[in-house]
């Protein structure tokens, strides 16, 4: 049995006859080469995978068993073959397997040889990474050492070598340049073709994001599942109206092409109902056609009912309309010529030009009125025939005229063939004593005109009252309008004044009455508030109430009007109440440290005038304006015209950083906002004003003595003296 084993590096056994399998195994930290007869029977060699084998025996490759080195089988010149390594069992080196193979005899499967130039032209290793050797006296192909210069046959790869039997190189770069394709290399020519990923498309070597609208185009966009490498069409987009559906025949597609959405218009003349259809013309039967959605205008046909008539539509009511053919009358449903009498009143005609549909009266036609007393007769315009008289000729009562006067009657004096007016007794049809309901006149002492003619006064207790008389009717004659006192009518009695208390209604002859005092008349002279010295009156403020003041109490006690009057009792108001301005005068005081001011207004003095004297004045209560805060005092100035809050403390801030000084001012950081801070705090306690300051330019970390001027200092008590300054609390 030959043996052919290689390590990684060196060429390797791959033909021999195809006795024998070559299976690479990794086993541990070298590489296991396995060949096996086709016998079953298999021989291990394990080879070191430190380094590659040396085929030229020049001790390159480590020997996987010591105890072996010995072992190699001869060659065909009968020395030891190099390039082996070690045999791990040696009595596995030469091995006869029935076909005369080994020991370099002449039973090689293509060709014996010595050296590989040996091997016949005809005998020629096809695959990557395989050469023809002679190996143990035979022609073989055996693997490539690697490293060895190859082709893989694959255009995307390059620089390839063989390794461990296999043509491999470095892939080629295949970059399109375009975010949206995964790039392939193709095999046969090494061109990279890019394919376009989901959700993009690859438009003009340009990636667009589905969805993306054409630059120029509205209706065009990228839609990936229809077309991932073009510009498709936006479903339900339109850039024409032809693009544009019309739901109903009367629908007329419209595109808005910026926006690419479809809309409909109603078609111009295109009718759906009979209701879509109007020429303006009232005359005209509107239809519509809604198969074609055209509409039909039909005349309306007008009949005429009578010879005479003529029937049109009305342009303006829509209805039909009959109208009367020249010199034709249509009256009562007849066709009358133009002149014809209405029977049995000849006054009335057909008049075609004044009035085809109803009769005229024939003003001025001659006629007859039966009456033998007149002449000239003819019609008037009441369609009666009348005549001039001849003379207040009559034959009978009926043919005298009646006068309009219910108090006259005419009759005819047969005798003489006149007509003769008499008058009724008794009765008046006018005049102001006439009574028209009866026409008779009014009785006596009626009313009958509006201008007074005499009046009278009188006493009705303390009333005074007066009544107006007004011409009356005699009773007698509808013109007896009469001003004697037998006829005059008097209106009811009316009062028009009563007298006060402690007067008395005095009659005055034919004038007016008046209310004279009952009693002695007193004087307010003197007695204002109280009582008249003669004791008749008063000239107190309930007088008015009780009416028994004086006659002089308004000029002397009492008042009318005024803001200091009590305008119901006509008397002043008490002195002391409150008048004028509520701010006349203003007052300071100091009440500990509180600032505290009132004001004053006038009173009344009792007599009806507002006093602003100082004694007079009345003053409302303190009210605080303003606390003195804590180092000052309330002081008053100008004699209680003003008052200031005055430093009474001085105190020092030395050594009394971050607390109250030796006096009632303060020297911590609050006193900064509140406003009491010592005049030296400054100096003393603001942060970084003295030398030794520790928080300053340290807030929130170590302070500059060892001690802290952050927030947690507070509670641990490890807080630098100024860090309420420099810090805040």
């Amino acid at each position: 049995m030959r043996l052919a084993i290689v390590a990684a590096g060196a060429a390797a056994l791959v033909g021999c006859a195809s006795k024998y399998t070559f299976e690479p195994a990794q086993t541990g930290g070298g590489q296991t080469w396995n060949f096996g007869e086709d016998n079953g029977a298999t021989d291990n060699l394990t080879a070191d995978a430190t380094g590659p084998s040396d085929s030229t025996g020049d001790g390159g490759g480590k020997a996987a068993d010591s105890d072996a080195t010995s072992s190699h089988p001869p060659g065909t010149d009968g020395t030891p073959r190099a390039g082996s390594d070690d045999v791990t069992d040696p009595s596995e080196a030469d091995v006869d397997d029935g076909e005369g193979v080994g020991n370099g005899s002449t039973g090689c499967g293509v060709a014996a040889c010595t050296t590989d130039g040996d091997c016949p032209d005809s005998f020629v290793a096809t695959a990557a990474c395989t050469e023809v050797a002679c190996f143990d006296g035979c022609c073989e192909i055996v693997l490539s050492a690697d490293g060895v210069v190859c082709d893989d046959a694959d255009a995307c790869t390059t620089d390839e070598v063989c390794a461990y039997g296999q043509c491999a190189g470095a892939p080629q770069p295949c970059d399109d340049g375009l975010a949206c394709t995964i790039d392939v290399c193709q095999p046969a020519d090494g061109s990279c073709v890019g394919n376009v990923l989901p959700g993009a498309c690859l438009i003009d070597g340009a990636c667009q994001v589905s969805g993306t609208a054409h630059p120029n185009e509205t209706c065009l966009w990228c839609d990936p599942a229809a077309d991932p490498l073009g510009w498709v069409n936006k479903p339900g987009c339109c850039a024409q109206a032809a693009d544009c559906p019309a739901p109903g025949i009367c629908d007329e597609p419209v595109c808005d092409v910026e926006t690419g959405h479809c809309s409909v218009t109603a078609k111009l003349g295109c009718c759906g109902a009979d209701s879509d259809c109007g020429d303006g013309n009232p005359c005209t039967l509107d239809a519509c056609d809604v198969q074609t959605g055209n509409c039909d205008f039909q005349a309306k046909v007008c009949t005429a009912q009578l010879p005479c008539e003529n029937a049109s539509c009305s342009l303006v009511s829509g209805q039909c309309e009959l109208t009367v053919q020249a010199g034709f009358c249509r009256i009562d449903g007849q066709c009358l010529a133009n002149g014809a009498e209405k029977p049995g009143q000849p006054c009335l005609v057909c008049d075609a030009v004044q009035q085809q549909q109803g009769w005229v009266a024939a003003v001025g036609k001659p006629c007859d009125d039966g009456d033998g007393c007149t002449d000239a007769d003819a019609c008037n315009a009441a369609a009666a025939c009348v005549g001039a008289s001849q003379g207040g000729c009559c034959f009978k009562d009926a043919d005298c005229p009646q006068s309009s006067s219910a108090c006259k009657l005419s009759y005819c004096n047969v005798a003489a063939g006149v007509c003769t007016v008499s008058l009724k007794g008794g009765c008046c049809d006018e005049g102001a004593c006439c009574d028209l309901n009866t026409n008779l006149p009014k009785a006596a002492k009626t009313v009958c005109a509006e201008a007074a003619v005499a009046t009278e006064y009188q006493c009705a207790g303390n009333a005074v009252q007066v009544r107006l008389a007004h011409p009356g009717c005699d009773g007698q004659s509808a013109t007896g309008c009469s001003s004697s006192s037998l006829f005059v009518w008097w209106e009811p009695w009316a009062t028009v004044e009563t007298c006060a208390p402690k007067t008395q209604c005095t009659p005055a002859g034919n004038g007016k009455p008046t209310c004279k005092p009952t009693g002695p008349v007193g004087s307010c002279q003197g007695a204002c508030g109280g009582k008249s010295k003669d004791g008749s009156c008063y000239c107190d403020n309930i007088c008015t109430g009780a009416g028994d003041c004086c006659d002089d109490f308004l000029g002397l006690c009492g008042c009318g009007a005024g803001e200091c009057c009590d305008v119901a009792k006509m008397y002043p108001k008490a002195a002391g109440l409150p008048c004028g301005p509520s701010g006349l005068a203003v007052e300071y005081t100091c009440n500990g440290t509180a600032i505290q001011k009132r004001v004053g207004q006038g009173t009344c003095d009792g007599k009806n005038s507002c006093s602003s004297a100082q004694s007079a004045l009345l003053w409302s209560g303190w009210s605080t304006v303003q606390t003195c805060p804590s180092g000052t005092a309330c002081k008053v100035t100008g004699g209680g015209e003003g008052a200031t809050c005055e430093a009474t403390d001085f105190g020092s801030c030395s050594g009394k950083c971050g607390g109250k000084s030796n006096g009632t001012c303060w020297c911590d950081k609050a006193c900064e906002s509140i406003g009491d801070c010592c005049g030296d705090y400054p100096k003393f306690c603001g942060c970084g004003s003295n030398a030794g300051s520790t928080c300053k330019g340290s807030c929130g970390g170590l302070g500059n003595a060892g001690c802290w001027c952050d927030d947690l200092c507070a509670g641990l008590g490890d807080c630098c003296s100024d860090k309420a300054v420099c810090c805040g609390l």
